[in-house]
């Protein structure tokens, strides 16, 4: 296998795809974790747990070794309650190539092959909590030459999401998470969430009222947007209004999400009417 594909005549192109996290991924775990442990075993409370530690680290075989190797420090409970500092806690692959012995230093190696304009274009793409459209990564990355997305799909550092005649892409979770480190080290994040706030409110003005709030899912802003921009906009009332007025959040089962950003504006100071109006609206729907 390579990294990316060798452009040589003839060259077919199979991509591999992650482990099933459920199956074959909890079976990895498992296989690994005795080795570091003597007398691991699954039971239905474990094996659920393994599954979703398996889910969060995106079916990624060297971050499930990595993780089964803790095992005898942590219980699968622990580890998966540590996640979010996935690149500090899997490390420690002896016996491995440098590159693999942690997952940071896997991705550090792929980072360091990226050219400047995919390195800044992949960091830009963290603050999309989801799958993205190519507009929208037009619109909140202001890279000049955004078909580098291009080069970072035939790298497997961004996927491809099939959906109708349109493709969508997104980041692994795990990727996204080291992204959002270059993001910050970069001095951009602020900068780029802002945007990615803006971009979300204006693809949800052009989507017309009745649509947004009792149409189908074509053309709908995705949710997970919509709670990441909620999440970054927290200092601006007015946009914060906007955001959280903005969808129908019966549609998306997140029916206290709404509730939860709207109740404390209803009587937020510095919100003008109209949006005041609107989030009280949204409250007695």
């Amino acid at each position: 296998t390579t990294r990316e594909p060798l452009g040589v005549p003839g060259e077919q192109v199979f991509l591999v795809p992650s482990l099933d996290p459920g199956t074959e991924g909890v079976e990895l775990f498992a296989r690994r974790a005795s080795e570091a442990r003597s007398g691991f075993d699954l039971d239905a409370v474990t094996a659920e747990t393994v599954a979703r530690i398996c889910e969060r680290l995106d079916g990624i075989p060297l971050a499930i070794e990595l993780a089964a190797a803790r095992v005898g420090q942590l219980a699968p409970a622990q580890l998966l309650e540590r996640l979010s500092d996935r690149f500090r806690l899997l490390s420690g692959g002896r016996g491995r190539v440098p590159r693999h012995q942690t997952l940071g230093a896997t991705l550090d190696w792929s980072h360091d092959l990226l050219d400047e304009q995919e390195r800044v274009l992949l960091r830009r793409l963290a603050v999309f909590p989801a799958s993205f459209p190519l507009e929208g990564a037009e619109a909140v990355t202001a890279v000049g030459d955004v078909l580098s997305l291009g080069s970072l799909v035939t790298k497997s550092l961004v996927h491809v999401v099939e959906d109708g005649d349109r493709f969508r892409y997104r980041l692994l979770e795990t990727g996204r998470l080291y992204a959002t480190d270059k993001l910050v080290a970069a001095g951009e994040a602020a900068d780029l969430r802002e945007r990615h706030a803006h971009w979300v409110l204006e693809s949800m003005a052009a989507i017309p009222l009745v649509q947004r709030w009792f149409g189908d899912d074509r053309g709908r802003v995705d949710v997970d947007d919509v709670r990441a921009a909620l999440e970054w906009s927290s200092g601006s009332p007015t946009l914060t209004a906007a955001l959280a007025s903005g969808i129908n959040w019966m549609r998306f089962d997140h029916w206290r999400d709404g509730r939860r950003w709207c109740e404390p504006l209803a009587d937020a100071e510095g919100l003008d009417d109209r949006s005041r109006l609107q989030v009280i609206g949204m409250l007695c729907y």
